[in-house]
């Protein structure tokens, strides 16, 4: 059982189908307008709600983010090879692998700005990598409850799929020569992004078909985590408007 916090997180869970099984709200805020939903859909699947004050919640180890939380169950992560099947049905499919992030913040951007541009799925290690917790769901928002992600023990097995099912695999490398560009992108892609410390790991690096470098006008030399992902991903947007 997970706790997640805050009104859009909460909202995204109700939506997403996971069940709750209960509802914590600040005494005095019912009137709020998305609170006064979540009591709403509430009261409709009859799910348990408690009113308590702050204080109260904080004694219990409850920490109330916009004055709601819920107890939900834990995150349902999509089995690989299903998230593969899926993607592969789609006309333009952009799938993402995370190597060596370790940062709750940029997890939780990241799954946002995902689900903003419609990515097909994201693809994290088992170990050794920061997993879906009630931090992460809360900073992405709810997106969680969108988004599809799996686990995998192996990241380089799990490229070696993709490809056989005919991702094209780029890696996102400050030190490559080659800039990226929308036509770099094709319409099945499989994107590698790597931690800001010590980026994409020599044997997922060796998967990849291209490493590309993001490049701006400006004197900073690179992005994090999760702004890097951004801007690729609206270069995959581009390609498929042009």
């Amino acid at each position: 059982m997970a706790l997640v916090a805050g009104k859009n997180t909460v909202i995204e869970a109700l939506k997403g189908g996971r069940k709750v099984f209960k509802i914590i709200v600040e005494k005095g805020n019912h009137k709020d307008s998305k609170i006064f939903w979540i009591l709403e859909f509430a009261r409709e699947k009859k799910i348990p709600v408690v009113f308590v004050d702050r204080q109260e919640a904080l004694k219990k180890g409850i920490k109330l983010k916009q004055g709601v939380a819920a107890e939900i169950e834990d995150f349902r992560y999509t089995d690989y090879d299903t998230l593969l099947e899926l993607a592969e049905k789609q006309e333009n499919s952009l799938l993402v692998i995370l190597d060596n992030i370790e940062d709750p913040q940029n997890f939780g951007n990241i799954i946002r700005t995902a689900e903003f541009f419609g990515v097909s799925g994201i693809v994290i290690r088992k170990r050794r990598s920061v997993q879906v917790t009630p931090v992460v769901e809360r900073i992405s928002q709810g997106a969680t409850s969108k988004v599809k992600i799996s686990r995998v023990p192996n990241l380089a097995s799990a490229i070696d799929k993709a490809k056989s099912k005919g991702f094209f695999v780029v890696g996102l490398d400050e030190d490559s020569k080659i800039i990226l560009t929308p036509e770099k992108l094709e319409a099945k892609t499989l994107l590698v992004v790597g931690g800001e410390d010590r980026g994409i790991s020599r044997l997922v690096k060796e998967k990849c078909e291209v490493l590309l470098r993001l490049e701006g006008p400006g004197s900073v030399g690179s992005l994090n985590a999760a702004s890097a992902f951004a801007a690729a991903c609206y270069c995959y947007v581009l390609r498929e408007i042009k």
